[in-house]
């Protein structure tokens, strides 16, 4: 059997179709149901709802929302690497394999899916503590459904490292290897099929890795234009850790009764809740200024560490976009996808959905992204397969 990415696709999207007949067919406890209130009072806020849908089914929207937007993503991603391997004037048979690697990448969403409301892996169970990488390379290679999705046996585990190493922050070793000619990446000729990979198939794989994490950065950013992930948020979730409800609503500016409102609190006394949310658009500029020392390891180009930065109490949605445009230019692999970049004026676009109030939060980072990380990295790497570090 030859792999054809066309009945990959197609068994993909009766993968797809199954995974939403499941959710339909899912019955909840009452617990479940209880813990899962504030699913339906979110999607209200947005207007997905009518007032008088269930509780359940407005669970079952949530998570078949879920499944589209990934499926969405998963295919701009497909589309993304093909222009990466035309504009390289990649072979045919390479394209192929990539392209069925960029499809099954988030197959470990979909299953996440069907049991959570949210694409948080640390509170998924059936991850153990895992990523729905590492859990969809489990999915596919380990536990052997591969053959669900018609993958011919020599392409299995090359297929299944994109999947499983997509997600890492930084790539290093073997998965950090480049390319220097376009022969290295002749799969017809190297690719065995074993787990021990020779030297042209540790190629063929970081490759695939490093082509599969470029498009998966860049389709987050893509999302702010879809809509898919907002640039503003209708709320910040910010940590109480004891705090007043009268001190909370000083920091941002928001009186208390409409936090109450907000938030459905008959009772004032918030100290011992985990969480609270503020109406982004009540909230006043200045409790969204982005943190100094954040702000300095941006424009030093210093890798900023996600998740330091999400468990601080100036965190914001504002705070997180400096973080993409530092994490994603930065750690883009080919100069092919900068190029990209700039060709769909994908920045200036994602600039002007913020409200004219909140462009000065984000301007700097804005400007510097497009000058020195876009602009003046593209003169550099003139030529390049690979964007210098």
């Amino acid at each position: 059997m030859e792999l054809n990415y066309d009945m990959t696709l197609s068994s993909f999207n009766k993968y797809i179709d199954k995974c939403k007949k499941r959710i339909m067919e899912t019955f909840f406890s009452e617990e479940e149901l209880n813990s899962s209130y504030y699913v339906k009072s979110d999607l209200l806020k947005k207007e997905n709802i009518s007032p008088n849908i269930s509780v359940s089914d407005a669970i079952k929207k949530r998570r078949n929302d879920m499944i589209d937007t990934k499926v969405n993503h998963t295919m701009r991603v497909v589309e993304s690497v093909i222009r990466m391997s035309q504009k390289m004037e990649l072979n045919v048979d390479f394209e192929k394999v990539l392209k069925v690697s960029a499809l099954l990448h988030d197959i470990g969403r979909f299953e996440q899916a069907i049991y959570n409301n949210n694409y948080i892996d640390t509170q998924c169970k059936m991850f153990n503590g895992s990523n729905h990488a590492e859990y969809g390379y489990q999915m596919l290679y380990v536990n052997n459904n591969f053959d669900r999705f018609l993958v011919p046996d020599k392409y299995k585990f090359v297929i299944s490292q994109p999947v499983r190493y997509h997600q890492i922050p930084v790539l290093k070793g073997d998965l950090a290897i480049l390319f220097k000619r376009k022969e290295d990446l002749d799969v017809s000729k190297y690719v065995t099929g074993s787990e021990i990979l020779n030297e042209q198939e540790k190629v063929i794989v970081a490759v695939l890795v490093q082509m599969v994490k470029d498009v998966d950065m860049l389709d987050i950013l893509y999302q702010h234009l879809t809509g898919d992930y907002p640039v503003v948020v209708k709320s910040i979730r910010y940590k109480v850790c004891g705090d007043s409800l009268d001190t909370v609503s000083k920091h941002f500016g928001v009186s208390p009764k409409e936090i109450m409102e907000y938030n459905g609190l008959s009772n004032d006394d918030i100290r011992e809740m985990e969480y609270i949310n503020i109406p982004t658009m009540s909230v006043e500029v200045k409790s969204l200024i982005v943190p100094m020392d954040i702000q300095e390891r941006f424009f030093n180009n210093e890798d900023i560490d996600l998740k330091e930065i999400q468990i601080r109490r100036d965190w914001s949605f504002i705070t997180g976009m400096w973080w993409r445009l530092n994490h994603f230019l930065n750690n883009i692999n080919f100069v092919s996808n900068l190029e990209l970049v700039e060709e769909n004026e994908l920045l200036e676009k994602i600039y002007e959905l913020y409200p004219d109030k909140l462009k000065p939060l984000v301007a700097p980072a804005f400007e510097f992204a497009k000058d020195e990380l876009v602009t003046k990295s593209l003169v550099k790497n003139k030529g390049q397969i690979y964007k210098l570090k």
